[in-house]
């Protein structure tokens, strides 16, 4: 399952990423829930870690989380351009 997110930073910019496997196994060790349970319980949070785990692995930032999550202004689902 790919997931597309998209990122405004604290200076307006946006950046549309795409989750992959690597992101989804770091968010289920992280929260230890499976992403398939998202809807039960959901946290920004968890949209959050998404989108850093997706920048850290592509090496768009080498911020720790909670460092990369004072850099952003939000994080959404971009459904137009998600799949599966």
């Amino acid at each position: 399952m790919q997931t597309n997110l998209q990122i405004t930073y604290a200076d307006g910019t946006e950046k549309v990423v795409a989750t992959g496997p690597a992101d989804i196994v770091a968010f289920e060790a992280e929260f230890d829930i499976s992403i398939a349970r998202l809807n039960d319980g959901f946290k920004m949070t968890h949209l959050y870690f998404l989108a850093w785990s997706v920048e850290k692995r592509v090496g768009a930032t080498n911020l720790e989380f909670n460092a990369w999550v004072e850099t952003i202004q939000g994080v959404e689902a971009d459904p137009k351009a998600s799949s599966r």
